[in-house]
Order: C-alpha cells, then sequence, then structure tokens
C-alpha cells in the first residue's frame, strides 16, 4: 500500500526498478524520467492510477517497460518513440485510450508489443512487418483497432504470438507463409472477410501450414465464408485448440 515515491529521483544509479505485485495506488511520478541509468521499471500488478508521464522518454537506457494490470489513463505519450533501445513494451490491462504514437512503430529493437485489454483505436500501418522486423509478441487483442491486417506483417518473421481478437478489423487476412514460428494466432471476434463473396478468403489457414507449432488458432465471430480448404488438415499436429464459430462458412 501507497504511492511511488517521488525521491526516487535521488537513486540516480539505478538500472532496475522492481515494484511489481504490490498494492501501489496513485500515479507514476514524472521524476522516474531523470533516472538515466534505468534499463527496465517494473511496476506490473499494482493500482496504480492517472497517465503515462511524458518524462519517460528521457530513458535512454530502457529496453524493459513492464506496467500492466494497472489501471492507468490517457493516451500513449509521443516520447515513448524516443526510447530507441525498448525491446518489450507491457501495457495491457489498463484503461489507455487513444491512438498508438507512429513513432513506436518505428522501434525496431521491439521484441514484445503488448497494448491488449485497453480503449485503443486507430489503425495498424501498412509497414509494421518492417519497421518491427524482431518482433515475437504482438497483442492488441481487445481494444478498438479498425482497418485491415497489413500485408507486411508475414516480413516479421520471428513472431509467435499474433493476438488480433476483439477488435474492429475488416478484410482479408494476408498470408501468414513467413511465420514459421507461430504458436497462436487469435482473430475472434472482428469483422474479417466478406460475407462468403469472396471464394478465397480462407486461403490464409494453407498459409499457416508452414508453422509447425501452431497450437491455438480462433476465428470465430467474424464474416467468414466460402468453404474450409483442404489443407486445413495439413495444419500443425500440435494444434490444441481451434474455433471457427459463428461465420458463413
Amino acid at each position: 500500500m501507497g504511492e511511488i515515491p517521488r525521491i526516487i529521483s535521488s537513486w540516480s544509479n539505478l538500472i532496475h526498478l522492481v515494484i511489481e505485485g504490490n498494492q501501489l495506488v496513485g500515479g507514476i511520478p514524472g521524476e522516474l524520467g531523470s533516472l538515466s541509468n534505468l534499463k527496465a521499471v517494473s511496476f506490473h500488478a499494482n493500482q496504480l492510477t492517472g497517465s503515462i508521464p511524458s518524462s519517460i522518454g528521457n530513458l535512454s537506457s530502457l529496453k524493459d517497460i513492464f506496467w500492466a494490470y494497472n489501471c492507468l489513463s490517457g493516451i500513449i505519450p509521443k516520447s515513448l518513440g524516443r526510447l530507441t533501445k525498448l525491446e518489450m513494451l507491457y501495457l495491457e490491462m489498463n484503461g489507455l485510450s487513444g491512438t498508438i504514437p507512429p513513432s513506436i512503430f518505428n522501434l525496431s529493437l521491439l521484441t514484445t508489443f503488448r497494448v491488449c485489454g485497453n480503449q485503443i483505436r486507430g489503425n495498424l500501418p501498412e509497414d509494421i512487418g518492417f519497421t518491427l522486423p524482431n518482433l515475437q509478441v504482438l497483442s492488441i487483442f481487445q481494444n478498438q483497432f479498425a482497418g485491415s491486417i497489413p500485408l507486411s506483417i508475414s516480413n516479421a518473421t520471428n513472431l509467435e504470438k499474433l493476438q488480433f481478437g476483439g477488435n474492429e478489423l475488416s478484410g482479408k487476412v494476408p498470408s501468414l507463409a513467413n511465420l514459421h514460428n507461430l504458436q497462436k494466432v487469435t482473430l475472434d471476434t472482428n469483422y474479417l472477410g466478406s460475407g462468403g463473396s469472396d471464394v478465397d478468403e480462407l486461403s490464409f489457414l494453407c498459409s499457416l501450414t508452414n508453422a509447425p507449432h501452431l497450437m491455438v488458432l480462433t476465428m470465430n465471430d467474424n464474416r467468414f465464408g466460402g468453404m474450409l480448404p483442404l489443407c486445413i488438415g495439413n495444419i500443425s499436429a500440435t494444434l490444441m485448440i481451434l474455433l471457427a464459430g459463428h461465420n458463413l462458412i
């Protein structure tokens, strides 16, 4: 119980700050931005409120942000796009809104991008697979993202988890043939598909035969139509969950 003390600004040599799984309340103090040596900061699973201070963009050495499962609100500040060494960004299960600043999609070292369970809107950039080539986890489910899934997503060849469920995405699912490391793909509860007017709209399933470690595939509650392609029988033998209900298949 209690707040993060503003006196943290005097801890100038701090490299890792981990206060996760407690009962911290109040906001994230702007003074945090003065800890120039900080490489990882975790406030995961507390009760923090308020917005993310823009001063975080001053932490040029920062690699990991774990601020999930709190009650943070407001927008994600543009200043986070200055964290060029950032590898892991965990902001899921908060109350964040607005759009993702475009500069964040240029943080080429990012391996984990988790903003699920917020009220974030907007479209994914068309070149995301090129600007974030090291992504292993892209998790945006339970938000308000719209538009189509970018064709370039197949260029992020390290992807293991692709979680797009519970948004407002539409159109066709592009080929995922280059994503050999995929373990989980969740597309459920969107507006994907054409309502049955395009006979090839399930062809992306054939591209998943190149992912031998796939365990979860959910595509229920969309507008997919046509017949299931025969290639679905060649999808990974490790598949444990396949959900395709409430479509027009």
